[in-house]
């Protein structure tokens, strides 16, 4: 029997603090929005200046509300089945493969800042959820004709896994 290795990578969840700052920053747009002409009037100020720092708070704000509930739930599988490497997508509790390919295939695997420039790439993808550049991996697969290239964040135990496939 092969190789049989499975790891998930997820999105940190957001912290306490950082939902009371979303709580903050949404009372802070509503107020404004709400009492604009007022502080026009009152402090000489000329509306679009506020309307202008009132949407930049607002698409902090929604940034921060994106992360909460959209990415937090994201997470990826990276499965080594035999020689068949397999990536899936998880969101909440639904899953997708995105990738497989057998490791066969495989040209190039080296951290992302080592990795050679190679041109004619037909797809890109980007498995990543931590904000870690340092354990980033680049790998670039010619499979069927096709050069796939993606970024990846396995474990130590997953590279030496690959390197031992690949040969």
């Amino acid at each position: 029997m092969g190789i049989l290795y499975k790891e998930i990578v997820r999105h940190r969840r957001i912290s306490f603090a950082k939902g009371l700052l979303v709580l903050f920053l949404l009372a802070l747009i509503t107020s404004t929005l709400a009492n604009s002409s007022d502080f026009s009037r009152r402090y000489d100020i000329e509306i679009g200046f506020i309307l202008v720092a009132d949407a930049l708070v607002a698409v902090y704000t929604l940034r921060l509300v994106y992360h909460m509930f959209y990415l937090s739930r994201v997470c990826f599988s990276y499965k080594l089945i035999d020689k068949e490497l397999i990536f899936e997508k998880m969101v909440g509790g639904s899953r997708k493969a995105i990738l497989s390919f057998d490791a066969k295939y495989i040209e190039q695997f080296a951290p992302a800042g080592e990795s050679k420039n190679i041109k004619n790439i037909d797809r890109t993808y980007k498995f990543l959820c931590r904000h870690s550049k340092n354990k980033v991996y680049c790998c670039i697969v010619n499979c069927k004709g096709r050069k796939i290239k993606y970024y990846f964040q396995p474990s130590e135990e997953l590279i030496r896994k690959l390197k031992t496939v690949i040969g």
